[in-house]
């Protein structure tokens, strides 16, 4: 669901920030600050998932990226909203990588020692793919041919999915201190 979130409005994003007036040096502004900030809190992002847990961390991901595409959605043309945007939506995508694939691998872990791995990854690709490559068509070529805003506000929304299931479904790995005590 998290990719299906950035897949929705991938293919149309720079036509969207095109269409509210910025012009192609605010774009590559918006894609610096994505991939500068992305850089400095990349490792800070691992440490704050293995302190604060991956279930809070994916949630706060949720929450700060869809923060970053409603600021996106409703701007037009405010620089502030433009760099706001993308500091949120990098902080956002920093907290989300490797959490929920290292939050899979301690969990089944936690089950069963000598669990394969890559059938689990590979089936996760396969189904992951498809699905966002019709998150992609759905907001490239229906959402976005309406307004080219509603791609960017349906990413916006599918990024909060994420946090019913994890509320609901993910179940947190006992602390590797934890462990250790126990044995």
């Amino acid at each position: 669901m998290y990719n299906m979130g950035i897949m929705v409005f991938g293919g149309t994003l720079y036509l969207y920030m095109k269409s509210i007036h910025y012009s192609y040096a605010d774009i590559n502004l918006f894609l610096s600050i994505f991939w500068i900030v992305g850089f400095i809190t990349e490792i800070p992002s691992g440490v704050i998932a293995d302190t604060f847990g991956r279930k809070k961390t994916l949630m706060s991901s949720c929450v700060i990226r869809s923060i970053g595409l409603f600021l996106l959605f409703f701007d037009w043309g405010n620089m502030i909203f433009l760099i706001l945007s993308a500091v949120f939506t990098s902080l956002g995508e920093s907290l989300r990588s490797g959490t929920v694939d290292s939050w899979m691998i301690d969990s089944i872990h936690e089950e069963e020692k000598d669990y394969p791995f890559e059938k689990v990854f590979s089936n996760n690709q396969v189904f992951g793919t498809t699905f966002t490559l019709l998150a992609g068509y759905v907001g490239a070529q229906v959402l976005g041919n309406i307004d080219l805003s509603y791609p960017v506000l349906a990413g916006a929304i599918l990024l909060l999915c994420p946090m019913a299931v994890a509320v609901f479904f993910m179940k947190e790995p006992a602390p590797v201190e934890q462990k250790q005590a126990g044995t």
